[in-house]
């Protein structure tokens, strides 16, 4: 296992293109342990909530709690604000990781309302699970940089990116290295047309759209594009969805088409203090699994070496593999 930390977050493509990475956020402070028992206590509320909707009136409920979504849907109508609401309604999709991923925090607002809301809003996304999620990304992006890094740069470099969503980090580095004059060549597969328009135009934004082939897919079926002949597979997001019939499957998948030496990419989210809260009140269901379960699922696929490293909070693992 292999913990990184916010040191290992400045690195370079060659010695004239420094590359520098955000850092962290942090996995310790007293807020976790303050909001772990209202999470609690609001999760339990919910649950029972949810059981009496659903019995006396054949539903669920269209507000979990008004000291979560409610409380956002009743203070304002700004939208952008309301990231409680919109995460829940988007529960599990490239949305609700959008909203996690870029959110503001501490906006100016004029109207008190709308002050309240986002106070609110601000309260929920300092969560663990929020942390971890937006750290998770950012070693997604240092360690496809430093995967890329050990190919060769004077000929063409590979990428398949299962689950792409709408594929900032790998984009990015894509674009920093045709800035160092590096060919990266990337296939983005995704089932969901809004993900792969915004995909497209991120591409775009770039300058990159000559080197992306964006195809439409499902990433169960990685094996159609053995003839890429891949050098690095990434698919972050998507284990938290697999049972461990189709996880095992994709590492299988992978391992076969990846170039010798290629190496893959994944992530998972491990059971951690607010996973029921995440179920019931966000009403975001994913499986979760220890970091050593995805070490198992590659040594069972075949790959040789294998490193995990671990976000601060502790909540997200990324591992890559090598073939």
């Amino acid at each position: 296992m292999t913990d990184l930390d916010s040191s290992l977050f400045t690195d370079t493509i060659d010695k004239d293109r420094p590359c520098t990475w955000p850092a962290f956020e942090p996995g310790k402070g007293i807020l976790p342990y303050i909001l772990h028992p209202i999470s609690l206590v609001l999760t339990s509320y919910v649950f029972i909530k949810k059981i009496i909707c659903k019995k006396i009136f054949g539903r669920l409920p269209k507000i979990n709690s008004i000291f979560f979504d409610g409380a956002c849907e009743y203070l304002s109508n700004n939208k952008d604000i309301n990231a409680p609401m919109l995460a829940k309604l988007s529960a599990g999709s490239d949305r609700s990781m959008e909203l996690v991923y870029k959110y503001r925090f501490r906006r100016p607002t004029k109207k008190w309302n709308d002050w309240l809301a986002a106070r609110v809003s601000d309260f929920w996304q300092d969560m663990r699970n929020c942390r971890a999620l937006r750290n998770r990304l950012k070693i997604a992006r240092q360690i496809l940089h430093q995967s890329v890094a050990q190919f060769d740069k004077n000929s063409e470099i590979r990428v398949i990116s299962l689950a792409c969503g709408s594929a900032e980090a790998v984009l990015e580095v894509i674009a920093r290295y045709k800035k160092a004059g590096v060919l990266v060549k990337v296939i983005l597969i995704d089932l969901d047309p809004a993900s792969l328009e915004k995909a497209e135009n991120n591409a775009k934004k770039l300058g990159v759209s000559d080197q992306v082939q964006i195809v439409r897919d499902n990433a169960l079926h990685a094996k159609i594009f053995a003839d890429f002949k891949p050098h690095i597979i990434e698919m972050f997001g998507l284990m938290e969805y697999l049972g461990d019939q189709s996880a095992n499957c994709i590492f299988k998948d992978v391992h076969e088409i990846l170039e010798e030496k290629g190496i893959f990419l994944t992530s998972c989210i491990s059971p951690n203090m607010e996973e029921w809260f995440v179920k019931v009140v966000i009403n975001w269901t994913m499986i979760y699994r220890a970091k050593e379960d995805l070490a198992t699922l590659a040594e069972k696929a075949g790959f040789t070496k294998c490193e995990v490293y671990v976000e601060p909070v502790g909540v997200h693992n990324v591992i890559k593999v090598t073939k």
